[in-house]
């Protein structure tokens, strides 16, 4: 959204948004400043300095070596001003900078941006309501609930269910967890509520996935 809003205003330049999406890096690039500086970042520098508005970037480094490693060096550097003129970057121009120097940081300096160029709400995680997802479903629309391992969603499904009559009890809610031939199960719970009416939870386990 906020790529789309800065193209929307001609702020975004192609180059530089390929630059934060892949992060290339020089090869070969002797690095002046192996003490504090990774080679690979090193490499990064180089190539962001193709872009005109770094182009001076390599020297500055150099130049300003002290400087730059203190900010390096912080735990938390996308809360402390760049160092010299880098912190009058536009908000975009300086996740480059990130993208280059300090790539484990990006994911937070992204989030800052994120918050500049619209809300900060659309940086925070909204707590699962299941009440609402099922206000959006419909017979034809099912809700998909992907979970992190060892958490389980059944609790919360069989109490909405209690609360709008489907249950076990009077045979309008089944659980079903996929897998050792229980495919052919589910399909015959699917089918009878479809025509009857009901709710069928089929859980699966994935690979990385609850």
């Amino acid at each position: 959204m906020c790529i789309a809003i800065l193209k929307g205003e001609g702020r975004l330049q192609g180059a530089k948004f390929e630059y934060l999406l892949k992060g290339p890096r020089a090869q070969g690039a002797d690095n002046p400043l192996k003490d504090f500086i990774a080679d690979s970042v090193w490499g990064s520098v180089m190539a962001l300095r193709e872009i005109d508005e770094y182009a001076t970037l390599p020297d500055d480094l150099q130049g300003s070596a002290k400087r730059w490693r203190e900010w390096l060096e912080l735990e938390r550097p996308e809360d402390e001003p760049l160092p010299g003129d880098w912190k009058r970057m536009h908000d975009f121009d300086q996740l480059l900078l990130f993208r280059a120097l300090r790539p484990d940081r990006l994911t937070a300096a992204m989030a800052g941006f994120v918050r500049t160029v619209i809300d900060a709400k659309f940086t925070q995680s909204v707590a699962f309501n299941l009440e609402r997802s099922y206000a959006d479903s419909s017979p034809a629309v099912p809700i998909f609930v992907f979970l992190s391992p060892g958490v389980d969603v059944a609790a919360s499904v069989e109490g909405l269910g209690r609360k709008l009559g489907y249950t076990a009890e009077n045979g309008k809610y089944v659980s079903v967890s996929l897998g050792q031939g229980q495919e052919p199960i589910a399909m015959n719970h699917l089918n009878n509520f479809h025509r009857n009416g009901g709710w069928v939870l089929l859980q699966v386990s994935v690979k990385g996935c609850g």
